[in-house]
């Protein structure tokens, strides 16, 4: 017998109950059926009553009540899927969206499950903006000199001193720092990123040099009021050597990760991966203008997060800072 594509019907399903009855296996039954023997054991275990027996009345009305709900929750998303559209474009996950979604419009919810199930049966071009994931930015050895060894960075104080309230996020204003760099210019990036509220800043710099960070650091930072910026966590790359001018500068506290330790400073690693999405790695960074930079940053910044209730870090930051929201931005 052929196989078949076809839901299984309410005929099937009597089937089903008399050879189990008559104690054929899933696959003995499959081959009879024309079907595969893990449909048959799906269908049949997932439709037991609770004395375990399988009825097929009961199972086919179980499965028609299935298929309805699907429909309704497809529903759901063609209504909104411009929407879903928009946000995908502008780089956002299927979780945020539906996060999103649930606090724009009450009494309305949604799963992520749904929005990816929607997309892969309706709209499969859509597909290409999902989030993918990327190779790690470093390998062992990388920031090493010539001569095997990374030039110390003096006055630097160790993670491990770093207070719990840091640790724990449980205070505002603790900012992670990094570099993003490209092999086809000197070029680079400065990245840092408020630990509790997720909020980013970044700058683009005319070369990776300490100079030019520190500069970047002070600059982006002094936006800001003081309560916001109370320390930051940096890696050991030769290019923060001169964070005891910024210390000085903004009297802020400086700690650096162990030497090849950049998972502990995860949050400003995982923001560098986003921003790698809208800059692939073999970008040259020299030709990507300022005002991009600034439309990846407010992208990122107006973004729902599961971490913050589906508000954005813009929102969050606004309110503890003080600061005013402008269109979605911090007004500095």
């Amino acid at each position: 017998m052929g196989k078949k594509v076809s839901e299984l019907t309410l005929c099937d399903r009597e089937y089903i109950a008399i050879y189990r009855a008559r104690e054929l296996s899933f696959s003995e039954i499959g081959d009879l059926l024309g079907r595969s023997g893990s449909t048959i054991s799906r269908e049949y275990n997932r439709n037991l009553n609770e004395d375990g027996i399988y009825l097929p009345s009961i199972a086919h009305e179980k499965a028609m009540a299935r298929k309805s709900q699907a429909a309704n929750r497809q529903s759901k998303c063609e209504k909104y899927a411009e929407t879903i559209h928009h946000f995908l474009r502008l780089g956002w996950t299927p979780e945020q969206i539906a996060g999103w979604l649930s606090l724009a419009h009450k009494g309305f919810s949604i799963s992520y499950e749904t929005i990816y199930c929607f997309i892969y049966k309706y709209h499969m071009e859509w597909a290409k903006l999902l989030p993918r994931k990327h190779e790690p930015r470093w390998t062992k050895g990388m920031g090493k000199t010539t001569t095997g060894k990374r030039e110390m960075i003096q006055g630097r104080t160790g993670i491990e001193e770093r207070p719990e309230e840091v640790n724990d996020k449980s205070q505002f204003g603790h900012w992670e720092g990094d570099s993003i760099v490209c092999s086809q210019s000197v070029v680079s990036l400065n990245v840092m990123v408020e630990r509790q509220t997720q909020y980013v800043s970044i700058c683009k710099l005319a070369d990776r040099g300490p100079g030019e960070t520190r500069d970047a650091m002070i600059s982006s930072l002094s936006r800001f009021e003081a309560k916001t910026r109370k320390s930051i966590t940096l890696d050991n790359g030769i290019e923060f050597k001169w964070h005891q001018q910024v210390k000085d500068e903004l009297k802020i506290d400086t700690y650096f990760c162990r030497p090849y330790h950049s998972w502990e400073k995860g949050l400003v690693e995982q923001i560098n991966g986003l921003i790698r999405r809208f800059l692939p790695k073999k970008t040259d960074l020299s030709k990507v203008s300022d005002k991009e930079i600034k439309v990846i940053e407010y992208l990122l910044n107006s973004r729902p997060r599961k971490l913050l209730n589906w508000k954005t870090p813009a929102q969050v930051f606004a309110k503890k800072s003080g600061m005013k929201l402008v269109d979605g931005a911090i007004a500095t």
